[in-house]
């Protein structure tokens, strides 16, 4: 009977760090890296949310590229100056950027779990790897050979 209760609170701390580490990597997709085996276990709705998650961070970075920092809060963290016009187009770029991912956020979780399930891995590993990409090149490491 003991065994039985044990091997039932080890089954029951299993399934719980499970849903636990599947939560936290739904919420934190943009970060994540994935391979290939960790996406072929995936379901598309799960591939579809994970995709949508790196297309914006994607969009969040690639009007930085050619600046200091890839996420910045002022003129300054670009290392241009700080004057109402260059905090106006700041804040119009980040604007736009949100809205963009909104509303691809609303289309694509309608239509991402139509798309191929194969094709939204690949996908999702070559925005992947151009995310990575972008920030080695925005944290200078471009310089020491990492092309």
């Amino acid at each position: 009977m003991k065994v039985f209760f044990v091997a039932g609170l080890l089954l029951l701390g299993a399934l719980s760090a499970t849903a636990q580490t599947n939560a936290t990597t739904t919420a934190n997709s943009s970060t994540v890296s994935y391979n290939l085996g960790d996406l072929e276990k995936l379901d598309k709705l799960q591939l579809s949310e994970i995709y949508i998650a790196k297309l914006n961070r994607l969009y969040s970075i690639l009007p930085y590229i050619a600046f200091e920092k890839l996420q910045p809060q002022s003129p300054n963290d670009l290392k241009i100056p700080t004057n109402q016009l260059n905090e106006k187009a700041l804040t119009s770029m980040t604007t736009a950027v949100d809205n963009l991912s909104k509303t691809n956020q609303a289309s694509l979780s309608n239509l991402g779990p139509y798309a191929d399930k194969k094709n939204l891995i690949s996908s999702i590993l070559f925005i992947q790897s151009v995310i990575n990409k972008i920030e080695l090149v925005g944290l200078g490491m471009d310089k020491f050979g990492f092309d």
